[in-house]
């Protein structure tokens, strides 16, 4: 029943069901805390507009002032707390669409552990939600793992055919290769063979001519061997011829001659067989050389021969290659036909993939126009862009261009600015130009609204408090031991010396600087300055307030208020009053008991007070203080039944169980909103306006804000709506720009929004319009709640 808005914890309406856990045991000791809550009228209960039963605190005053709560955020972390609201609002939004689960979010992984623990919270509803979820990312991952599976064996499949392929290639480029070697060897073998018949050849011819040279060489030496022994006979036949006749002359000398004649015959005895010598080498030569030319002959015919079959393996290689020529011939032809046939296939898949881009092109036209749609009353930025991109798929869609200029182009309504995840707290500046947004322990950002700018800044230290100035706009940011002022652009102008315990720091309304500690209150003219004024005020925490105008200083904790002189530090009035709201700026404060109002204002240096009673109508007894003009003229209160009403409703409620079949109290008379303008001016706000204890006024309390019902209402001060946007989400906080109520800022958990109002093509040109990138547009598509 409790809920963390912009700097404040407020109540939080439960419904009964969502009071059902699993356990029967649990659900008895529920029945019996809401029981005696009831009875003690801490908490109020009753049948909603719906007819829904309902539980929530009595007032936020009972979440502000209640200690042990404050203790139980610090012990169990304002985390929790947010997951727990973003829980919630997850189950309402599974309950109107099944498919809105947490299967993709981190936090389920936080919320198994949770469901596994001892400290188990979740209600049965919740615990449904979870186990849904679960099953959905079990499904998908089961899924995702199988498509893997099937991409896998497609691609090895894939790959196998082509190995296949690229094999039967290499073997039949293979078996060509070989025959070619193979042709090529045998062609090498006969010129191999051919060179070496020639070259017998050419030295059988040398022999043979080797030979004739020999044998005309011994025949010519024979002859003239012959030719001299002839001469040489012929010489000495001569000369008998002249002994003979001279024989009786030289008688003496005949013995002489004839061994001269003796020798003579001797010489040309041995002359004759060398020359019979010379004829048998002749002779042998010849029969030599005559061998030699049969040789040549038998060699002639080898070679001749083997010429013959040498062209017969020409002719065989001729007709190879020709077959070779013609197969290649076959295979270019097969080549062309699968060239053309692959061409055909490509033409054919260019016009698939044509047809298909069409057909995905239409179906992300329908998509974006679909989601664009669905999109409009809770994001409407996004439902603009998502028109635009729709428009990009099909640019000639005469229905989709007047769908965005009739429906979009013209809709004077709030669109998102600035849209921020995980902050924990945000407001404007007095001036309406910037918002400081907190994320997490040590981080905040600064969004200039003029010039649509984002300044990220981290700073040593848990930010404690934060604050924009009245009079130039700087921010003031508190940790525990320092102090630190950074202009509107983020840049850093002062740090305070370190200091001790410091629970939160705030501007007067002339900008100095207030600092709370635990044991005191110090005033500081500025960051770095040293304390100009100690208020001795004690056992300050987070919840104690604070507000001072530069004469008198308010402090509110636990229910009661201290006002403080500063010229002298003296404490003037302390006021019991639980029921009380400081005004901004120190300009005093409001408290109800009843139907009395209690206006404290401030005046120099004293505190004037005013009483007024409220008028109500017959079974209403009491007031609810809701919201206050920051000028302290309007109020807006809740006048709440009679006091047996109430009891009467709380016995019925006493009496149902918390299951599926309860029984449904009666009504009885509802709240009823007033709007109370001071002195004495109060009157009652048509019942059109949701029943919400959370509704918020303008500056000027012109206006009037809530976002209880599911969406953001803007009332005129009549109680008229002028205004609803933002549909479909769990809206923690809201409330005016002080500057300008054409800009709203509102909280969903931890997720900031600021609103703008005007027509999207207009504030695109201004830069004011929220854009989005392609993912978070493929994000919308999948139907993942954005908001």
């Amino acid at each position: 029943m409790l809920s963390l808005s912009i700097n404040e914890k407020a109540s939080k309406r439960i419904l009964a069901e969502d009071l059902v856990y699993e356990s029967p045991v649990e659900n008895e000791r529920v029945q019996k805390v809401l029981n005696e809550l009831v009875n003690s009228r801490l908490i109020v209960s009753g049948p909603d507009e719906n007819g829904q039963i309902y539980y929530e605190p009595a007032h936020d005053s009972l979440i502000r002032s209640w200690n042990l709560i404050g203790d139980w955020i610090k012990q169990f972390g304002k985390d929790l707390l947010y997951l727990q609201q973003d829980l919630s609002d997850a189950v309402k939004q599974f309950k109107l669409n099944p498919k809105k689960l947490w299967h993709d979010d981190p936090k389920l992984n936080t919320l198994l552990n949770i469901m596994k623990s001892p400290d188990n919270w979740l209600n049965k509803q919740e615990t449904n939600f979870v186990k849904k979820s679960l099953q959905r990312r079990n499904e998908l991952e089961d899924r995702k793992k199988r498509r893997e599976q099937e991409l896998v064996e497609e691609k090895i499949s894939r790959q196998e055919a082509v190995a296949k392929l690229s094999t039967e290639k290499e073997k039949r480029e293979k078996e060509l290769l070989e025959e070619k070697l193979s042709k090529q060897e045998a062609i090498a073998k006969l010129n191999s063979e051919k060179e070496a018949v020639l070259l017998e050849k050419l030295k059988g011819e040398k022999a043979k001519t080797r030979l004739q040279k020999q044998r005309t060489i011994l025949l010519a030496l024979g002859l003239i061997s012959l030719l001299i022994a002839a001469s040489y006979v012929y010489s000495q036949w001569n000369k008998s011829e002249k002994s003979v006749r001279q024989i009786q002359e030289l008688n003496h000398r005949l013995q002489s001659s004839a061994d001269d004649l003796t020798k003579l015959n001797q010489s040309l005895n041995v002359t004759a067989e060398k020359a019979r010598q010379s004829a048998a080498e002749a002779n042998i030569a010849r029969q030599k050389a005559d061998s030699a030319a049969q040789q040549e002959k038998k060699a002639r015919t080898i070679v001749e021969r083997q010429k013959k079959e040498l062209l017969i393996k020409q002719n065989a290689l001729l007709l190879s290659q020709e077959e070779v020529k013609k197969y290649s011939l076959s295979l270019q032809a097969k080549a062309d036909s699968l060239r053309t046939y692959s061409d055909s296939l490509k033409t054919q898949l260019v016009i698939i993939q044509n047809k298909t881009r069409e057909v995905e092109y239409a179906k992300l036209t329908a998509a974006y126009l679909t989601k664009s749609r669905s999109l409009m009353h809770s994001d409407p930025a996004m439902a603009y862009q998502l028109a635009l991109e729709s428009l990009k798929y099909d640019s000639g869609n005469q229905k989709i261009k007047n769908y965005i200029h009739d429906t979009l182009d013209t809709r004077n309504t709030f669109y998102e600015s600035f849209i921020v995840e995980n902050v924990s707290s945000a407001f404007f500046a007095d001036n309406g130009k910037t918002v400081l947004a907190i994320h997490g322990d040590n981080k905040f950002r600064l969004l200039d609204l003029v010039n649509h700018k984002d300044t990220n800044i981290i700073i040593n230290g848990k930010i404690l408090s934060a604050q924009f100035s009245p009079v130039d706009n700087s921010a003031l940011i508190a940790t525990r031991n320092n102090i630190f002022s950074y202009n509107a652009n983020g840049v850093l102008r002062a740090t305070s010396e370190r200091m001790e315990n410091v629970v939160k720091a705030v501007y007067t309304a002339r900008g100095r600087i207030i600092v709370v500690t635990p044991a005191e209150v110090q005033i500081r003219k500025n960051v770095n300055s040293t304390t100009a004024v100690v208020i001795p005020s004690g056992n300050n925490d987070d919840d104690t307030e604070v507000s001072s105008n530069d004469s008198l200083l308010y402090i509110r904790k636990n229910d009661i208020i201290e006002a403080y002189d500063l010229t002298n530090g003296r404490l003037i009035r302390t006021y019991q009053e639980p029921n009380s709201f400081l005004a901004k700026g120190g300009n005093g404060f409001i408290a109800v008991s009843g139907k009395r109002l209690l206006l404290a204002r401030s005046a120099g240096n004293k505190v004037v007070q005013e009483r007024y009673f409220v008028p109500l109508e017959k079974d209403y007894s009491r007031v609810s203080i809701i919201s206050i003009a920051d000028n302290l003229r309007t109020l807006l209160f809740m006048a709440e039944p009679a006091e047996q009403q109430v009891i009467q409703q709380q016995q019925q409620v006493q009496q149902q169980q918390i299951s599926k079949n309860f029984i449904r109290p009666q009504l009885s008379t509802p709240p009823v909103l007033y709007a109370f303008s001071l002195p004495k001016n109060s009157r009652k706000l048509p019942g059109n306006i949701p029943y919400a204890r959370r509704v918020v006024l303008s500056e000027n309390g012109n206006y009037i804000i809530t976002g209880e019902s599911g969406s953001l209402s803007i009332y005129d001060n009549n109680g008229y709506r002028v205004e609803n946007f933002g549909g479909y989400a769990n809206y923690t906080s809201w409330a005016f720009n002080p500057a300008n109520t054409d800009m709203i800022m509102s909280m969903n958990g931890l997720r900031l929004k600021l609103w703008v109002k005007g027509t999207p093509d207009a504030l695109s040109a201004q830069r004011k319009l929220r854009t989005f990138s392609s993912s978070e547009l493929e994000k919308a598509l999948e139907d993942i709640a954005i908001r």
